[in-house]
């Protein structure tokens, strides 16, 4: 009995995981106060309070995918396509299994997610790495990213990072039809999944030098599954609404049309002293701190890992409206593995630990008083 509890608390779940799962969710719930506190002293304040379901953990995406859990696309027009059908698809079923409780029901997805994405996480650190303190230090980094609070939101955030971590398990095992089920999921479950076929040719050619000159079936399912997610999802917008691009063409009302990110950079720095440097300048410091991750992360890290990130922050930062910038670039989850790497001092990570766990109570609390965009 007592090597089985001495097992069981050694466990990754126990050790690592569970205690940064459990201490980022006590801080959104701190961020939640906050926000109901704050929106009593902002009476007239331009900024309106967006709190809605428990805490206000379906606001924002989350109010829009518990309508479309509830009642399909058809009746919320076009502007809903932008997002994508795994997630509330699969709150719909949990929903009815929870006699109705849709909210309830998304709310689990994400936060049973999380822990996944956390665990997962940490076997692809220690896969890479061997270093058991680096994939504790990874699993803490992911909980209290700046962003992060929308890991125990109603968002999809959650299962799209268990879907992404998992596709590279299988490229580094070499398990492809893992990796090609994970990648479907993935490009179901965001517009950015359809990335994952970029890492994906990175680890195929990788294996072809080892000696392979053919690429299996189950090599080309890992290549094209993600960008068969997001296909079989458009077809279906396709037939249903006449409009095969609509989830992209509706982005470009709420984003902006395309711009290089080069110039989207430098117009926010322009913006930081104007009107606008809290709803765009604001992103600017953390797209530099990105930046410079990311070139760590190719640095140091197999390439596949920073070709992915790459992609995801350069489609971040490719519109003229860089909102929820943080929450995209949390999708790009190499980009915790270039904080694993400079972090590698504790004092270095003691200064990362507070730093993102104070940003992300700020940008959560700000985000419920309306005056973010997560």
């Amino acid at each position: 009995m007592n090597a089985r509890r001495s097992r069981w608390a050694g466990s990754p779940l126990v050790s690592a995981v569970l205690p940064s799962w459990l201490f980022a969710r006590v801080l959104v719930v701190v961020a939640s106060l906050l926000a109901r506190v704050s929106t009593k002293w902002l009476v007239g304040h331009p900024f309106t309070a967006n709190v809605h379901g428990p805490l206000g953990w379906v606001s924002w995406d989350g109010s829009w995918y518990e309508t479309i859990a509830r009642g399909g696309y058809g009746h919320l027009g076009k502007e809903s396509l932008r997002f994508f059908p795994l997630f509330p698809m699969l709150g719909k079923a949990l929903g009815w299994v929870l006699g109705g409780n849709t909210q309830l029901a998304l709310l689990a997805l994400a936060n049973v997610g999380a822990l996944g994405a956390g665990l997962l996480l940490h076997r692809l650190v220690l896969d890479e790495t061997g270093d058991r303190a680096a994939a504790s230090r990874s699993v803490w980094y992911l909980a209290l990213f700046p962003s992060a609070f929308v890991l125990a939101w109603a968002y999809a955030e959650s299962l799209f990072l268990c879907a992404a971590i998992g596709a590279f398990i299988g490229y580094r095992r070499g398990r492809w039809w893992w990796a090609a089920l994970a990648g479907l999921a993935a490009g179901l479950l965001r517009p950015v999944g359809c990335l994952l076929a970029i890492p994906a040719v990175v680890e195929v050619v990788r294996t072809r030098g080892r000696g392979r000159k053919l690429v299996s079936t189950d090599q080309a399912a890992a290549v094209l599954a993600p960008v068969a997610g997001l296909i079989a999802y458009l077809a279906w917008v396709g037939v249903r609404f006449g409009d095969w691009f609509a989830p992209y063409t509706v982005q470009e009302g709420l984003r902006g049309k395309t711009v290089d990110p080069i110039t989207r950079l430098v117009d926010g720095v322009k913006q930081l002293g104007g009107s606008q440097g809290l709803k765009q300048g604001l992103h600017v410091p953390f797209a530099v701190i990105f930046v410079v991750l990311v070139l760590v992360v190719l640095w140091r890290w197999p390439v596949s890992y920073g070709l992915f990130a790459a992609a995801v922050l350069v489609v971040a930062l490719g519109s003229a409206n860089i909102n929820s910038l943080e929450r995209y670039a949390l999708g790009g989850f190499p980009i915790v593995l270039g904080l694993v790497t400079i972090s590698g001092d504790d004092r270095v990570d003691r200064i990362v630990t507070a730093g993102s766990a104070a940003t992300m109570v700020a940008l959560a609390s700000l985000a419920l008083v309306g005056a973010y965009v997560p």
